[in-house]
């Protein structure tokens, strides 16, 4: 998961351990919504990373 820009660590964990403890989403989700950005959907599968760690996996099944 990814954070949005500026928010740390200790915030984000602080944020989810709240929402661990409370059972309604909608209590929860627009902080939520605020510390962690949305999946790219839309980005390219085989982005850089995707071939990075593609040559390392086939590396270790070789």
């Amino acid at each position: 998961m990814r954070l949005n820009p500026g928010i740390t660590l200790d915030y984000a964990d602080g944020v989810l351990r709240r929402a661990e403890t409370t059972n309604a989403v909608n209590d929860t989700y627009p902080t939520l919504k605020q510390v962690f950005a949305a999946p790219d959907i839309g980005g390219d599968p085989h982005s850089t990373a995707y071939w990075n760690l593609l040559s390392i996996a086939i590396g270790h099944h070789r």
